[in-house]
């Protein structure tokens, strides 16, 4: 999981979204108070710090002039002068034939002590600067999600920014719309707090918000919707992001999901039909930890080929309806596990001695291979079996196979043929049986 997914505990302590006005003071010297703006020229090789009292929350904007290069413009937390963000270093590179080089910046600021930090290593004034302060008054979110637009703010280093209590008293679907200007996480966890919900949000723009829809089918019970953080410690790190909330009909979840027919180097799985959906999407795992293939249609079976002989896969399904001409998918079902038949092998070579018969198969790779079956029978179709024998191997055995085994009348003939197999949740699968050879015994 991403490093975010840490902060979600914390999620459950918390019920509403900060809401309140702000205000802003300069405790070194005032550079604005309220909604009015203030200019102030730094000199040649200096340093100025201004302080800003936040009493609940608001945006900060800065229009900046630099007259010359090597300038660096610092936000600090006051009861932590170590933590910083740099709002703007000006080099050479930026001027190009321009003598003034000029940017706008924002940022948002939840209650405290910040100090704006302008440091001057021209040999000139060469910063300028207008600043302006900004009430933001997020809107509250109440009996969610009856409200159908709302408003979360995220401070300059907040980490987990809002965070809403959602009851569903049925299964239904929300649909997200959001538009944001910084780099943000969406997460929703239920009352166990397991994770349920999880996306990144993290192309943004900062003078024009992205735009993204997410559906998240939701069954009965108590859940704990969060805007996360995501920005680095380099990146602006704050904004606000709006939502807009939609109530749809829950997306079933395909049931009866099973394997119904399992090969050496494929498998099949089926599924029940539901209600009210336009197909399915299944996925099979590359053995590992990722989703190698993804099959979507309408058909209730799916199969999966080119899988490795006695390999162990995962499956997952999940259903989905199609709105304004695009597919809009449902929760995946829970992740259903199998195994691949074991290979064939072949027999090679049989040997005897007195009472006993020696068996030695080819060496192949082989993967999770638990053993070798072998049936001896006093004739070819085997309708005689006269011992059936089952030997569990280690993986160096299984990759060169001899075994042997007595009890055998001396001076007859037998028939042998032997077949690999793997165990899976207690079930022994088996491969196919090898070729048929015959020895007769000393």
């Amino acid at each position: 999981m991403k490093k975010w997914l840490s902060l979600i505990l914390c999620i459950v302590m918390i019920t509403s979204c900060l809401a309140g006005s702000f205000s802003a003071n300069a405790a070194v010297e005032k550079i604005i108070t309220n909604g009015s703006e203030q200019s102030i020229t730094v000199s040649a090789d200096d340093e100025k710090e201004l302080s800003i009292s936040v009493a609940f929350q608001g945006r900060l904007s800065l229009t900046l002039s630099v007259t010359a290069p090597d300038i660096g413009i610092y936000l600090y937390r006051e009861d932590d002068p170590e933590d910083y963000k740099e709002l703007l270093y000006v080099d050479e590179a930026l001027f190009g034939e321009e003598k003034i080089y000029s940017k706008d910046i924002f940022v948002y600021l939840t209650s405290g002590k910040y100090r704006l930090c302008f440091e001057n290593g021209a040999q000139e004034n060469a910063v300028s600067y207008r600043a302006t302060w900004q009430d933001i008054r997020p809107a509250t979110v109440v009996n969610f999600p009856a409200n159908k637009q709302v408003q979360f703010f995220i401070g300059e280093w907040d980490l987990v920014s809002a965070v809403s209590r959602i009851i569903v008293k049925k299964d239904y679907r929300l649909s997200f719309t959001l538009s944001y200007n910084t780099a943000v996480g969406l997460v929703i966890i239920d009352e166990a707090e397991k994770v349920y919900f999880t996306r990144e949000l993290i192309a943004y723009n900062e003078d024009e918000p992205q735009e993204t829809e997410l559906n998240v089918c939701l069954k009965k019970g108590t859940y704990y919707l969060g805007v996360i953080n995501l920005a680095e410690d380099t990146q602006p790190g704050s904004g606000v992001v709006s939502m807009r909330m939609a109530v749809k009909p829950y997306i079933p979840v395909p049931t009866d999901f099973k394997v119904i027919t399992r090969k050496t180097t494929s498998q099949t799985v089926s599924y029940k039909a539901q209600k009210g959906v336009a197909g399915y999407q299944v996925q099979c795992s590359d053995g590992g930890t990722q989703w190698a293939q993804t099959k979507t249609g309408t058909s209730l079976t799916c199969s999966f080929k080119g899988l490795a002989p006695g390999g162990k896969y995962k499956f997952r399904v999940r259903s989905y309806v199609i709105e304004n001409g695009k597919k809009v998918y449902g929760a995946w079902s829970k992740t259903l596990c199998s195994c691949a038949k074991p290979a064939e092998t072949k027999l090679e070579k049989l040997s005897s001695s007195k009472g006993r018969i020696i068996v030695a198969c080819s060496t192949q790779s082989q993967n999770e291979l638990l053993g070798y079956q072998i049936f001896y029978a006093t004739d070819a179709s085997f309708k005689n079996v006269v011992k059936k024998v089952s030997t569990e191997v280690g993986q160096k055995e299984a990759l060169n196979f001899s075994f042997g085994t007595g009890g055998f009348k001396s001076g007859k003939t037998y028939y042998v043929k032997v077949r690999r197999y793997n165990s899976f949740n207690g079930t022994n699968y088996c491969g196919a049986w090898s070729n048929v050879m015959k020895i007769k015994v000393k």
